[in-house]
């Protein structure tokens, strides 16, 4: 799993920081363009910065570098070797020699060929990123590999969950590789660098290889990378059947599959990200179906952030009782979260009940003065008022 060279190493290092990285991604290079491109690489590689080494792998120098130092290295040798030492040696000492010398450098000369051809291509994850920022609708909920197209780096792009996957310990998220959850995504961007691990090693991951043999099986290839035309991971783009499973058949295989030596942080993440994505989709049976389910793994820590998606999922569908009771649960773990006191404050609201809604949505501004929406709070808070005031 480390890569097959220096170059693939390098890269899954970089995505393994987990920052959003995909490897040796294109930065901004100030300056570059503008005229005096000499003097604005030599100011990107004179200053000091967190992405230095994606200045340097940007402006194509440091992995055709190292085939090119090899070779000079070997070269060097020869040069130091034509002495009196060698004039004079055997002839069997100086073949020997030349061949040493011909063994280091023909390998290098045939990986930098290779890598010239390589970083002469573009990256696979950023022709898939293309292709769905121009043929998908940003509504359309979609699943990414982590080692596919980045999206949402900068803001909610459009509806993408990344599905969990860890290089070294692919078992610990085994419950995501179950095909029935699945239901309710419409694009599966699959990458060659996730079920590659898998294939690694069929006999351990017999779940994983199903899930990618029923992927194979019900999903149609829309789109796929073209290793001829760019380099990276292969990237096939899948259309997913619009119905795979029931509600019921996803409880219950979850009750199943969530038990044992599991990452509950990171599966407990991929269940509240899912509940917002749906969220966002308005499909709010779905949204409070995942959050439900992260609860039944979170951590205390980590119920609050679960239980304000489920509040809110609740008030969309109506669910009063249900969005205070979620609420309430959650201000319980953190009394200190202002959006499970203006949930809260809306449930009562809705219930009729002024007064308490009232004292809900001046908890939720103490607490966070500053929040987004906040001028809409205290015009609620006036109008209820004003309400308890009036005659009628």
């Amino acid at each position: 799993a480390i890569g097959r060279t220096f170059q693939e190493s390098l890269q899954k290092a970089l995505r393994s920081l987990e920052t959003g990285l995909t490897g040796l991604d294109e930065i901004t290079l100030e300056g570059l363009g503008q005229g005096d491109d000499k003097n604005a690489i030599r100011a990107a590689l004179g200053s000091p910065s967190q992405d230095g080494l994606l200045k340097v792998a940007q402006l194509r120098y440091i992995l055709p570098a190292i085939p090119f130092l090899i070779v000079a290295a070997a070269f060097s040798l020869l040069a130091m070797a034509r002495t009196k030492w060698l004039a004079n040696s055997p002839p069997l000492r100086r073949a020997s020699l030349i061949f040493g010398v011909a063994a280091m450098c023909v390998p290098q000369l045939v990986e930098l060929t290779h890598t010239r051809m390589a970083l002469a291509m573009p990256d696979s994850r950023h022709v898939a990123r293309r292709w769905i920022n121009s043929r998908v609708p940003p509504a359309m909920p979609m699943v990414v590999e982590l080692y596919g197209p980045v999206l949402n780096s900068q803001s909610t792009e459009r509806l993408a969950l990344t599905w969990p996957f860890f290089s070294s310990r692919p078992e610990r998220v085994s419950p995501a590789y179950h095909p029935e959850f699945l239901d309710g995504f419409h694009l599966y961007v699959a990458s060659s660098g996730v079920s590659d691990r898998f294939k690694s090693q069929p006999g351990k991951y017999r779940e994983e290889i199903a899930y990618y043999a029923w992927l194979r099986t019900h999903s149609t290839v829309v789109w796929y990378s073209d290793s001829v035309r760019a380099s990276g991971p292969k990237i096939s783009i899948l259309s997913l059947p619009r119905f795979i499973s029931s509600a019921t058949a996803r409880d219950s295989i979850w009750r199943e599959v969530s038990k044992g030596n599991l990452d509950s942080l990171r599966l407990t993440a991929w269940c509240s990200d899912a509940s917002v994505l749906f969220t966002l989709a308005q499909d709010h049976e779905r949204a409070a179906e995942w959050a439900e389910r992260g609860l039944t793994i979170a951590a205390a820590s980590e119920r609050p952030r679960l239980l304000s998606a489920l509040a809110w999922t609740r008030l969309q569908q109506g669910q009063l009782d249900a969005a205070a009771d979620a609420a309430i649960r959650g201000i319980g773990l953190s009394p200190q979260d202002p959006t499970l006191h203006l949930y809260l404050g809306m449930a009562y609201e809705r219930m009729g009940k002024a007064e308490a809604a009232v004292a809900e949505y001046e908890r939720s501004l103490r607490i966070a003065p500053a929040q987004d929406g906040w001028e809409s709070i205290q015009a609620e808070i006036a109008k209820l008022r004003a309400g308890r005031r009036s005659p009628g």
